[in-house]
């Protein structure tokens, strides 16, 4: 019993009225946007063949459109864009950007980034903040340490570009992707020189008065995320998913508490700050069944058996309750009161994501997550 009551604890706090004021949180979804381009060579192009199949039609964004022949067509326009910021601002998120770029920099350009585009456009861009998850192909090279951050830095000036408030200071937040392949081959597996391009982003961020960037290091396992948080200079570290599958069919229920043993992993590995992340899915049979050009650890026609059921809404307020009550516990090393949300668009890899799809048209998931992030 004794091995439990710190989850005992957590569940108290996420159930139990108080009748103080709850502190809010900077909640941030995760946005990977391979749902705006239909060319031959573009990643939605692959998610479309994906979501064709009829076991996953519900999975696919409002602005896809189904055809006549079973085809799966992409169709986003800035009206169908500001809906989702719409529904986000209802639920009280921010969303961060997994950032693509070419030539060691972030390119807006690319098919990925056309969801940022249309963000950055819209008239009501100020409802929902963003941050950048900057990968590390996207921070520069051994060659050039300062067009790339000067890009960033650029993008921090913007009126709805996110910041956290620590110490009486607003600071932009971003987050820092870590793959070693990246490092590997634009800064020849030199972290000091991709420290040097972060101190060179700082510097362009409180010089264009934008202030001291929040930087948080995304990386698996909390180990390693604490080893590059030191190396890099960063304040914090957190992960791109959390839990664990176990390769077999598995409730929900089941899954759940591996989440919450990565929280308390993070924020036991680092001697700075770490921020939890929440799953709101992690059924991933829509990318296992057809996988993308780019997925390799699936073959086509193998059994697609390590999955986790998708949760009750119940249960996802459950789950976001427990991250939130977790936030405001010393334990959590989290100042900044950050949650990182796995996904308002990872929509066939976590077969649950948040934003309006085909079989949650009204956002039922959304209005049940608002519930827990609004509470006061």
């Amino acid at each position: 019993m004794r091995a439990n009551l710190p989850a005992l604890i957590l569940l108290l706090l996420a159930l139990c009225p108080s009748e103080s004021r709850a502190d809010p949180v900077n909640a941030c979804a995760i946005r990977w946007d391979a749902w705006y381009s239909n060319a031959p060579g573009d990643p939605g192009h692959d998610t479309a063949v994906t979501l064709t199949d009829p076991k996953f039609r519900d999975l696919a964004p409002l602005h896809g459109e189904f055809e006549a022949d079973g085809g799966l067509v992409w169709r986003p326009s800035p009206a169908r864009f500001d809906a989702e910021i719409e529904a986000a601002r209802r639920a009280g998120l921010c969303w961060a950007y997994l950032a693509y770029g070419s030539g060691g920099a972030v390119d807006l350009s690319l098919p990925m980034m056309r969801g940022l585009a249309f963000h950055r456009a819209s008239a009501i861009k100020d409802l929902v903040p963003y941050a950048l998850i900057a990968t590390t192909s996207t921070l520069g090279s051994a060659r050039d340490l300062t067009t790339a951050a000067g890009l960033i830095a650029d993008l921090m000036r913007e009126s709805n570009y996110k910041t956290v408030d620590l110490a009486g200071a607003r600071r932009p937040l971003l987050f820092v992707f870590y793959d070693k392949q990246d490092v590997a081959r634009l800064f020849g597996g030199d972290l000091g020189l991709v420290r040097q391009a972060l101190d060179n982003l700082r510097g362009f961020a409180r010089g264009n008065g934008s202030g001291d960037p929040y930087v948080v290091v995304l990386a698996s396992p909390a180990a390693l995320a604490e080893t590059l948080r030191e190396a890099l200079g960063a304040e914090a570290i957190s992960e791109y998913v959390s839990g664990r599958r176990t390769g077999k069919p598995e409730s929900w229920a089941a899954f759940a508490p591996s989440m919450e043993q990565d929280w308390r992993a993070y924020a036991a590995a680092t001697k700075a700050q770490a921020a939890p992340l929440v799953r709101s899915g992690a059924d991933i049979r829509a990318r296992c069944e057809r996988p993308p050009r780019w997925e390799h650890r699936f073959k086509p026609g193998q059994p697609c058996e390590n999955y986790v059921e998708k949760p009750s809404l119940d249960q996802l307020k459950a789950a976001f309750a427990r991250a939130r009550a977790f936030i405001a516990t010393p334990e959590a090393k989290n100042p900044a009161r950050l949650l990182l949300i796995y996904s308002w668009s990872e929509c066939d890899e976590s077969g649950n994501c948040l934003m309006p799809t085909h079989g949650d048209p009204a956002g039922e998931k959304l209005q049940a997550v608002g519930e827990v992030l609004r509470a006061q």
